[in-house]
């Protein structure tokens, strides 16, 4: 058996991180497993927040299974688990209040542009510093939602009253 690098997350840190994950995990799927019962349930306007809340509980127990798949020789401060590091608690409030702010301007620059501005914000907050990274995954990922959504199911999302 190995010993953990000292100021690695393995043991106590990563068992609390896997925990965390499936909890929250846990909690937004119960979340919306209960929206499921409300009238016009993923449809418009509902659809949107239930989409959301699918998709952040797909990304917690992905997250936990990354971190269950961690190697023990952290080398770099980001692994180390430092304040910034991802779930740490400096990245996570700031996560939140960028998810807070990037569900509020849907109405204002519009559905599209606030997903390519938060990507990247977020990107950024966890620690991505090649420009190359932090400009071609939020196009792509806005380029495939928009497909996703708007080509295959036919549905509109939030028009901004920035331009217009």
């Amino acid at each position: 058996m190995t010993t953990a690098a000292p100021g690695s997350q393995e043991g106590g840190g990563r068992r609390f991180r896997i925990a965390g994950c499936l909890g929250f995990g846990a909690v937004v799927t119960a979340l919306f497993v209960a929206t499921l019962w409300l009238p016009d349930s993923l449809t418009y306007p509902t659809d949107y927040p239930q989409m959301m809340l699918a998709a952040i509980a797909v990304l917690f127990f992905v997250a936990a299974g990354l971190a269950v798949r961690e190697t023990e020789d952290a080398t770099t401060p980001l692994e180390r688990g430092t304040d910034l590091a991802p779930g740490g608690p400096w990245a996570l409030a700031v996560s939140v209040v960028l998810s807070i702010i990037y569900v509020a301007s849907w109405n204002f620059a519009g559905f599209y542009l606030s997903t390519l501005i938060f990507i990247a914000l977020q990107l950024w907050t966890l620690g991505q510093r090649n420009p190359i990274i932090l400009s071609a995954v939020p196009v792509a990922t806005t380029l495939l939602v928009w497909c996703v959504f708007t080509l295959l199911l036919s549905m509109s999302f939030p028009t901004a009253t920035l331009f217009g």
